[in-house]
């Protein structure tokens, strides 16, 4: 076994969707409060990167276009002699696909830490268990047990700077933010329950602001539309919205990375779960932050990132968790 002070230069690589990234963020900045002289070093997707960027721990933020830009075998050796004139000593490879690997293989780190399930993982120097039933975060950090880390069991706050943000409203009043989208319609909880959550939340003395990204603007236009909300989707970058949520009372969200992004700037949500399952390891953090779903149903879950489709046709796992279960538990948070 190895031990952390020994490295100098750690990459983490994690391509994987914004919320996976943010939750690496915990992994970087463990590794800087084990070892403050290592400098830490980020590959992401080039959408997260203005996000990693934000947090103290990164001293290097590595965006890869692995679908674009950067695709195929190029883009692959294009970040490995990135990561090799950082003179990186140990990759930590979070993301377990077959470019990951091989990033991790010819870099020239002297160390490789990979997942049992990742792609070609017997490439990596060592290799630790995916386990199920625990939070990403915790799961993240098994990878530091191969470098003789004794793991704890806390979650460490992420240090980051964000920019200020000067919101395009006035008002006095509580601000509750509402981000409806996500890339998988089965995670997505009805756009008729979030036009009616909205209103009862204005009646309760509430500002309501809708977020997201551009894929999102339409979505979000038309709640707020039709709740005579506010929509700033498409208008914030990533560091602006996380900066927004410092700002707000709480969060209501789908199962997706405002999320993630809520918890690292410990805003409080209320993250609704469809077709996917906390166990999977994405729940939000926060020791007063509610889930929702429904228990009942056998058909729960579809998959592991939810599905373009109901697989039934019903969207039972949505339409039963009502607009007046939410307000309910929205109470609770107060």
């Amino acid at each position: 076994m190895n031990s952390l002070q020994q490295y100098k230069s750690i990459a983490i690589i994690q391509t994987a969707f914004i919320g996976d990234a943010v939750l690496a963020l915990y992994l970087a900045q463990e590794i800087k409060q084990l070892n403050p002289l290592c400098k830490v070093h980020f590959v992401c997707t080039p959408i997260s990167a203005p996000l990693v960027h934000c947090a103290r721990a990164v001293d290097t933020v590595i965006p890869y276009d692995k679908r674009k830009a950067q695709s195929g075998w190029k883009g692959i050796k294009a970040i490995a002699k990135q990561l090799q004139a950082l003179q990186t000593d140990c990759v930590l490879g979070l993301q377990r696909s077959i470019r990951t690997t091989l990033i991790a293989k010819i870099c020239g780190a002297t160390t490789t830490v990979g997942f049992t399930n990742s792609a070609l993982s017997w490439l990596y120097k060592h290799r630790v268990e995916w386990k199920t039933g625990i939070h990403e975060t915790q799961r993240n950090k098994q990878m530091l047990t191969a470098l003789g880390c004794e793991l704890s069991s806390t979650l460490p706050r992420v240090q980051s700077t964000l920019p200020e943000v000067e919101l395009p409203f006035t008002s006095n009043k509580p601000i509750v933010a509402i981000a409806p989208g996500s890339v998988w319609a089965t995670k997505r909880w009805l756009e008729e329950y979030f036009v009616e959550t909205a209103i009862q939340l204005q009646n309760k003395g509430y500002t309501v602001v809708l977020i997201g990204g551009n894929d999102d603007a339409a979505r979000c236009g038309t709640i707020a539309r039709l709740s005579n909300s506010i929509s700033l989707a498409g208008e914030f970058t990533l560091p602006q919205t996380a900066s927004l949520l410092t700002q707000c009372h709480a969060l209501l969200t789908n199962d997706s990375a405002p999320t993630h992004i809520a918890g690292l700037v410990g805003c409080k949500t209320i993250t609704i779960f469809g077709s996917t399952i906390p166990e999977f390891g994405f729940a939000p953090c926060g020791e007063s932050d509610i889930v929702l779903e429904n228990k009942e149903l056998q058909c729960r879950p579809c998959g592991l990132h939810g599905k373009k489709e109901c697989p039934l046709g019903t969207m039972e796992c949505m339409k039963s968790i009502t607009p007046e279960i939410v307000l309910s538990n929205f109470e609770q948070l107060n």
